[in-house]
């Protein structure tokens, strides 16, 4: 089609990034502050995951200390009242309060330790993190992403050049239409041509007007190519 328009690719270097400029952009030095800060964050997050799990493992441990201190003291407990029995056989004092001073003592330590850690776990837990990729720094990253893109000129090109291609498509189809109407496509090829009924949303190619008059009047008159 003679008259139709071109899309003619812009090669010109992309002086918005800024391994062009030499510096950054506006938009783009706020990308790399917001995925500072998104980075910062997910760092901060990591060290609470991991803080959840250790508190967990050690609250599950601190809870068998637990179990095997209440063991001791049972056992202090039996043993005592053996060695006192046995000393009052001899005639001797027993001295199995301090066997269970002791026992309880390391009871109370590790139900403290256990109770600490219940804390320590349902603390961290209450800290929990947005969903991924939904968290404020991230979607600030994302935000400023569409900024970045928003300003690169490729993106303005792409708009410029999807302009002129629907330009150009319009034009096509209404000649084609025009065409159909008619009946000039080939029969081969009329399945794969609009349809002479459809709507068409451009004027037909003048070119293609005005050599078909000229054929009427002139059997060597030129087709468009």
């Amino acid at each position: 089609m003679s008259k139709a328009e071109k899309i003619q690719p812009n090669s010109q270097p992309d002086s918005e990034h800024g391994s062009s400029a030499g510096a950054r952009s506006p938009a783009r030095a706020a990308l790399a502050e917001a995925i500072r800060v998104r980075d910062e964050a997910q760092a901060e997050d990591e060290v609470l995951r991991q803080a959840r799990e250790r508190a967990k493992a050690d609250r599950f441990l601190a809870f068998r200390d637990v179990e095997a201190a209440t063991g001791h003291l049972n056992r202090a407990r039996d043993m005592a009242r053996e060695s006192l029995v046995g000393a009052y056989v001899d005639g001797d004092e027993g001295d199995g309060g301090r066997v269970i001073a002791e026992a309880e003592a390391e009871l109370h330590r590790a139900q403290r330790r256990a109770a600490e850690l219940s804390i320590i776990e349902q603390e961290l837990n209450a800290r929990t993190s947005p969903a991924p990729g939904r968290s404020i720094p991230n979607m600030r990253v994302d935000e400023a992403v569409r900024a970045v893109v928003k300003t690169h000129p490729t993106v303005r090109r792409l708009v410029t050049d999807w302009q002129t291609a629907e330009r150009s498509f319009r034009m096509y189809e209404a000649t084609l239409i025009w065409l159909a109407g008619h009946a000039m496509i080939p029969p081969d090829l009329e399945r794969a041509a609009p349809s002479k009924n459809a709507t068409r949303y451009s004027e037909p190619d003048e070119s293609w007007l005005a050599a078909i008059e000229a054929l009427k009047k002139d059997a060597d008159a030129e087709l468009p190519e």
